[in-house]
C-alpha cells in the first residue's frame, strides 16, 4: 500500500550550490548552481545572514533580491 501525504527529507536530499564571492561591483542578482523548484526550497545565506524567502525571487537558476544589492566580498 503507498503512503500519501509528506515524506520527510534526509540529509542525501539536500544540494548545495556552493558558496559564491561576489567580486566586481554591485549587483542584485547571481547564478545558481541548479534551478530550485521554487523560492521556498531556498536557504539563502548573505555572510552568515540567512535572508527571509520574501526579500529574493528565483527565475530558473537566477537568484535576484527584491531589494538591495551584493558587493563586493560578500559570500552568499
Amino acid at each position: 500500500m503507498s503512503y500519501i501525504g509528506k515524506v520527510e527529507l534526509k540529509a542525501s536530499d539536500i544540494r548545495t550550490s556552493g558558496v559564491i564571492t561576489i567580486s566586481g561591483g554591485s549587483t542584485n542578482q547571481v547564478t545558481l548552481g541548479g534551478s530550485p523548484p521554487s523560492v521556498q526550497t531556498v536557504v539563502l545565506t548573505i555572510n552568515g545572514v540567512t535572508q527571509a524567502t520574501n526579500t529574493y525571487t528565483i527565475a530558473g537558476s537566477t537568484l535576484t533580491l527584491a531589494s538591495g544589492y551584493f558587493t563586493d566580498g560578500d559570500t552568499v
